[in-house]
């Protein structure tokens, strides 16, 4: 029986050793109804020849465009999508050959469903150095938009996690090409608005650990940005929750805190926890301050 045409999108820029195994890891899915989009998004390097030189599948699309971001390029291929659900690959990952298969059968089985995640496994120098865990974050009911807001660090990998289902992506508007960082975060929270949201708790997708340094205040920024945006787009729920929204906030730059404290960023972890100290207060400042005085004292 013919199943629904799943869309796959992969963004690249400057990737021609990696993007090959991105592709042929959607083309040898167990659920083979696929069409694979890659957008090129203004490399410099052999991209192109690449890809033309070694796939020549009929269900594979290759689109060049000048340089304008992940979100840009991802949102090129939603234009260009023609099936029922529509995923998202970075290029530097890959998938577990059924990851597809588990997720079209959920989405399938839940009608009401905007988008389906899995879990994880992190690459770093060819091993396994850690598998994810937020499917225990996510309600059987699909009603998880709350608990995302709550959780939302702890999503791994959305950007190539993620399978949509188209109608629910138009509704959302696709990725926000503003947003610098957590831009993939920022549309799976949207989508669990517009409708149901799950999780397959099986690690289905490998993501590979760049060395790409992105400030611990960058993340925070956009992440803090991403969690305003919900006053636009659902001003009822933003008034109902507010005190959980700020307590989300006060938690996410403790964690981001925390984070430059263990990367010996110290005046960015003491600046990141004075921003905390805006929404909200609690031992874990306490400590944290204390920790970043010893480290700071022990370094002169």
């Amino acid at each position: 029986m013919q199943g629904p045409l799943v869309s796959v999108v992969i963004p690249t820029y400057n990737r021609a050793n990696l993007v090959g195994r991105a592709i042929a890891s959607v083309l040898r899915q167990s659920y083979p109804h696929v069409e694979v989009i890659v957008v090129d998004d203004g490399s410099t390097d052999n991209t192109r020849a690449t890809i033309q030189a070694n796939f020549h599948q009929p269900n594979l699309r290759y689109l060049y465009q000048a340089n304008g971001g992940v979100s840009r390029a991802r949102n090129t291929g939603i234009q260009h999508a023609g099936g029922k659900y529509v995923g998202f690959l970075d290029s530097d990952d890959w998938w577990h050959e059924d990851k597809l298969r588990y997720q079209v059968d959920c989405m399938e089985a839940n009608p009401g469903c905007a988008c389906v995640l899995c879990e994880t496994y992190t690459i770093s120098n060819g091993r396994t150095v850690q598998q994810s865990s937020h499917s225990q974050y996510f309600d059987d009911t699909g009603d998880n938009f709350r608990a995302l807001i709550q959780h939302l660090p702890s999503i791994s990998g959305p950007g190539s996690t993620t399978l949509a289902r188209a109608e629910h992506l138009a509704l959302a508007g696709g990725f926000d090409e503003t947003l610098a960082t957590s831009e993939d975060r920022d549309l799976v929270l949207r989508l669990s608005e517009k409708g149901k949201a799950f999780s397959v708790n099986r690690p289905l997708v490998y993501v590979e650990k760049q060395g790409d340094s992105i400030s611990h205040t960058a993340v925070t920024r956009n992440t803090i940005r991403v969690l305003d945006k919900i006053r636009e787009y659902a001003p009822a729920f933003y008034a109902e929750n507010r005190k959980v929204i700020e307590r989300s906030k006060y938690q996410k730059l403790l964690q981001y805190a925390k984070d430059a404290l263990w990367a010996k960023n110290y005046s960015e972890a003491g600046s990141l926890l004075r921003e905390a100290t805006e929404w909200g207060w609690g031992i874990e400042v306490l400590v944290l301050r204390s920790k970043i005085a010893l480290y700071r004292m022990l370094k002169r």
